[in-house]
């Protein structure tokens, strides 16, 4: 797994941002982008696309649209940017999973000073069975290991049937968690390790901390 840093700029062909008319993105780009387009483009019509590269394509052809998009795909389509670095937050980040069909890919155990791990499984439930689900979650609470996210997602193989992504700290390799998924075993129908990964987002987080903690001493000594 890795994050990278998103920055959001407003692409056009048009001279201005007065003469847009229409904005087109992503719905996540546009609610990453919220402060600024309130205080930019209040009452500019937004249209959502599956995603913001289609955004700066369909602008291309457009004179009176824009696109909230990033730098690369300004340069692709030929655009100019209106406004960079548009999003409300200065650290804005999506996180990407890096798929590998070699198993020996696979993160090792972190073991330097202050490194964790994180660990991503999905499993099912008899949803017949009343409690089964809090069954499952009970076990990362026996073991001491923390969640860190849940979400569902329907199964499309049986009407109401749901597969839960669980994210917790922890590596799969070390021998507590490897209990643990002995015991959650027992309350799932089905269950899959999807990966086990250094925990970037501390660092990014003390990183972030640390920045703010100066800017703040600055803003004392100023």
């Amino acid at each position: 797994m890795t994050y990278l840093d998103v920055h959001h700029c407003l692409l056009s062909s048009a001279a201005s941002l007065s003469s847009v008319v229409r904005i087109y993105s992503h719905p996540q780009a546009f609610g990453q982008c919220e402060n600024w387009l309130g205080a930019n483009a209040r009452g500019v019509e937004r249209i959502d696309v599956s995603s913001t590269s289609k955004a700066a394509q369909i602008v291309a052809g457009d004179a009176g649209a824009a696109a909230i998009a990033s730098k690369v795909a300004a340069d692709v389509h030929g655009l100019k940017v209106l406004a960079a670095n548009i999003e409300d937050s200065a650290d804005n980040t999506t996180r990407f999973f890096v798929l590998a069909a070699q198993p020996e890919l696979r993160a090792p155990v972190s073991k330097g000073p202050g490194e964790t791990d994180k660990t991503l499984l999905s499993f099912t439930v008899d949803h017949k069975i009343p409690g089964a689900l809090c069954d499952s979650l009970k076990v990362f609470k026996d073991f001491g290991l923390n969640l860190t996210s849940i979400s569902s997602r329907p199964s499309r193989l049986l009407p109401w049937d749901y597969i839960f992504f669980v994210e917790f700290e922890g590596h799969s390799d070390t021998q507590d968690v490897q209990s643990a998924l002995d015991e959650l075993r027992k309350c799932c129908l089905s269950l899959r390790i999807l990966g086990s990964y250094k925990d970037q987002q501390r660092g990014r987080e003390e990183g972030s901390r640390d920045r703010e903690s100066k800017v703040a001493e600055n803003g004392k000594t100023s």
